[in-house]
């Protein structure tokens, strides 16, 4: 069953939920016109359930339980609410993702942001994931990982930029163009580079007691690049007391 649903008014809770029991049946919900703006939870409830956004954004104040289809199209999805998280057994990627929350939104695993991520405020708690950026990369609030495996990925075609004053944790470059910072920013954690040029134009990137640089085969393809005049600040690293292995 296909299903139409425009408000023009915030809503609570939307549950989407399709038949499993007995005769199968979807339940195919699509936006219309207005955005959507639920003050409670979206909750996609099985592989009988979907939503598409119609490229309309979509604001949720509670979680995204997820374990059904989830068509983003162009929209933003923006979280703005206190503790929020992500979760359901599907994979819930995005178009462009907005973090406004008061505290925090966690996520569940791995996932993809086919645009920009914008983190404006609070944490984006990644843990073992990783989140795939396509776009840009906006961080005005803060994100952290385990610095093993999680972290945020620029996997774009295109050079991406990186711009915010928050706090950066475990950063992947995986783009051939490469990416550019517009700002100084400080890395709480391993910069790993796959492919491309880190450019850091004339600012500063800052490497905390715990950022290392990872990577092989380092070349003018594959390194850290300043602007190259006398006032650019370059790399600036700390490290622990004690003797160090380089």
């Amino acid at each position: 069953q296909s299903y139409l649903l425009d408000a023009n008014i915030s809503l609570n809770d939307l549950e989407v939920r399709g038949k499993t029991a007995g005769t199968d049946r979807d339940a195919d919900l699509s936006l219309m016109v207005s955005p959507l703006l639920l003050n409670g939870s979206l909750t996609i409830s099985n592989g009988r359930s979907s939503l598409s956004s119609n490229n309309r954004n979509v604001t949720i104040r509670g979680d995204m339980d997820n374990s059904g289809s989830w068509y983003y199209g162009t929209s933003r999805t923006i979280f703005d609410d206190g503790v929020q998280s992500v979760t359901g057994s599907s994979v819930t990627d995005f178009y462009d993702l907005e973090v406004s929350s008061v505290t925090s939104l966690t996520s569940n695993g791995s996932f993809t942001v086919n645009n920009d991520l914008v983190i404006v405020s609070g944490n984006l708690v990644l843990g073992s994931g990783l989140a795939t950026v396509i776009g840009d990369l906006v961080n005005n609030g803060a994100y952290t990982d385990d610095n093993l495996t999680g972290g945020v990925r620029l996997g774009g075609a295109t050079q991406q930029i990186i711009s915010g004053n928050g706090s950066f944790a475990r950063l992947v470059l995986d783009n051939g163009s490469g990416a550019r910072i517009s700002n100084e920013i400080i890395l709480q954690h391993v910069l790993v580079i796959d492919r491309g040029i880190l450019d850091i134009n004339k600012y500063l990137l800052t490497l905390s007691q715990n950022s290392l640089i990872s990577g092989t085969g380092f070349r003018a393809t594959k390194m850290i690049r300043s602007d190259g005049v006398s006032s650019s600040r370059g790399v600036l690293k700390y490290f622990p007391a004690g003797a160090q292995t380089f």
